[in-house]
């Protein structure tokens, strides 16, 4: 039963124009962008601490660091962009590079392991091992994962920074938490949606977010079922969809189900099926209506034609589902009116306490908020 209440729906332009997926413009760019990057440069030339570019994700992170690449990489400066653990992001990335022209970069780049030299390599913490290269700048991609391992410098990035001369560190996040909460060590440079204007070029589309209640959160085949009657009665649009499951033995258990009772076409991406995440490319270019996975649309993964999100988690990680969530923002190319939807499902012992929880998300829409949540100050009054 939807919750009207708790509905939450992101106004939509009606006027837009989109290229791809990375915030990116064939004939006109972001102004907010252009602004985060002049801000940007100054951290750089003025301080020595990491410049963190907290966006809010699906603003266009990759599209902005590339636009701040083309002002820094001068007279023989050379970078480093590393994407997390998931391969698929490091590819995504240089995808973006080779295709955003006329907006695209004024440099060189290749990835980590091939031998020209060029002024931006491009790969994973991994690679930078044997990466013989001095180099100025070094760029993180989810820098929330990928800077620090359970409070701790990550060991590989740490050896990088010392055998290549200390160079200026650039931090890309959506989710701030770990970086507001050490303020005094980073410059941090904070885009909210709600500091996102949605014209004269729009960024978001509609989002209503839902709780499925459930009599027994552990029936798969009715929880499935029940979902797709819900969107189906409503007129949701799930020409392409997501469930993330709680472990990789779930969602085997739902691409099943998916496939063989529901007549839905149907991949999964686990780190069990799908090492290089080639498996979350076909679900955007081939004919499935379904991806089931564990985490791994959470990274960074950017798919604008996503319509809809089933949470089968249990998880009450603030951080993490307005992650998920968020791959929801960006505004359909195919048709601007689409009103995506996030599902949570609940069962009768836990549903007021989802709905309490999802509020807390969903705040971190608002500037104030975004700026200022730590990953443990953000309390709902009554809950």
């Amino acid at each position: 039963m939807k919750n009207e209440a708790f509905s939450n729906k992101i106004p939509c332009s009606e006027d837009f124009s989109l290229s791809n997926d990375h915030g990116g413009n064939v004939s006109e760019q972001y102004q907010y962008q252009d602004e985060m990057v002049f801000k940007a440069v100054g951290k750089l030339t003025h301080y020595l601490k990491p410049v963190v570019l907290a966006m809010t994700t699906s603003s266009g992170k990759s599209a902005t660091v590339t636009k701040l690449l083309n002002e820094i990489l001068t007279d023989g400066k050379r970078a480093v962009f590393l994407g997390s653990n998931l391969t698929t992001l490091a590819e995504q990335y240089c995808k973006s590079l080779s295709t955003s022209d006329p907006l695209g970069p004024k440099f060189t780049f290749s990835t980590l392991g091939e031998p020209q030299k060029t002024k931006l390599k491009i790969g994973l913490p991994q690679q930078l091992v044997n990466n013989p290269d001095n180099f100025e700048f070094l760029i993180l991609d989810e820098a929330q994962w990928l800077w620090m391992r359970k409070g701790d410098p990550n060991s590989l990035i740490s050896k990088a920074l010392k055998a290549s001369g200390y160079p200026k560190i650039i931090l890309m996040t959506g989710t701030p938490a770990l970086f507001n909460k050490n303020k005094d060590q980073y410059e941090i440079l904070h885009l909210s949606y709600e500091k996102i204007p949605n014209e004269p070029i729009p960024v978001f589309s509609k989002i209503v977010v839902d709780v499925l209640k459930l009599e027994c959160r552990e029936d798969l085949s009715t929880c499935i079922s029940k979902f797709l009657c819900s969107v189906r009665k409503n007129g949701d649009d799930i020409s392409k969809f997501v469930v993330v499951a709680r472990n990789i033995e779930e969602a085997i258990s739902v691409k099943d189900i998916l496939e063989n009772q529901m007549g839905v076409g149907t991949i999964i991406s686990t780190s069990r099926h799908d090492k290089d995440s080639s498996n979350l490319e076909r679900f955007k270019s081939e004919n499935y209506q379904a991806c089931v996975t564990v985490s791994r649309v959470i990274a960074g993964w950017s798919y604008t034609e996503l319509t809809c999100v089933l949470d089968l988690r249990s998880s009450f990680n603030i951080t993490n589902t307005f992650q998920l969530m968020s791959r929801l923002f960006r505004v359909s190319q195919k048709n601007r009116k689409v009103e995506k939807v996030y599902f949570r499902v609940a069962d009768n012992s836990q549903y007021n306490k989802t709905i309490k929880f999802l509020h807390l998300v969903v705040a971190l829409l608002d500037d104030n908020i975004y700026k200022g949540f730590d990953g443990t100050n953000l309390v709902l009054k009554g809950a």
